[in-house]
C-alpha cells in the first residue's frame, strides 16, 4: 500500500512546529473517490458495510531523552466514529 501523501506529507505542517506534551494539532485531509461508473447527480451514501475506508499515517516525535521516535498506523473505519487497527505490522508499528 502506498499512501498518496507519502511524497508531500511534510507540507501539511509548518517546518519547525513543536507540540508540547498533551498539545494536539489538527491537519485537514481531503481526497477524491473515483467510482467505476458514469458520473451522475445521485448522492452516494458511504457506509461501513458498502465501503472500506482507511486512515493511515505516521507520527514522528522526540522523547524526553532527545531520541527521535516514530510510529505508524492504519485504521479501518467501522462506522460512526469507530476505527480498528489493521492486523498488519507493516502499517501498525512503533520503534
Amino acid at each position: 500500500m502506498l499512501s498518496p501523501m507519502d511524497e508531500s506529507w511534510g507540507e501539511l505542517i509548518a517546518a519547525g512546529t513543536v507540540l508540547e506534551t498533551g498539545e494536539s494539532c489538527t491537519i485537514g485531509i481531503n481526497g477524491r473517490v473515483v467510482l467505476d461508473r458514469q458520473t451522475s447527480d445521485t448522492f452516494i451514501r458511504i457506509t461501513a458495510d458498502t465501503w472500506a475506508v482507511y486512515v493511515m499515517g505516521q507520527v514522528q516525535y522526540r522523547d524526553e531523552g532527545g531520541n527521535e521516535r516514530f510510529m505508524g498506523f492504519c485504521r479501518r473505519w467501522l462506522g460512526e466514529s469507530t476505527f480498528e487497527p489493521t492486523p498488519n505490522s507493516d502499517y501498525e508499528y512503533e520503534d
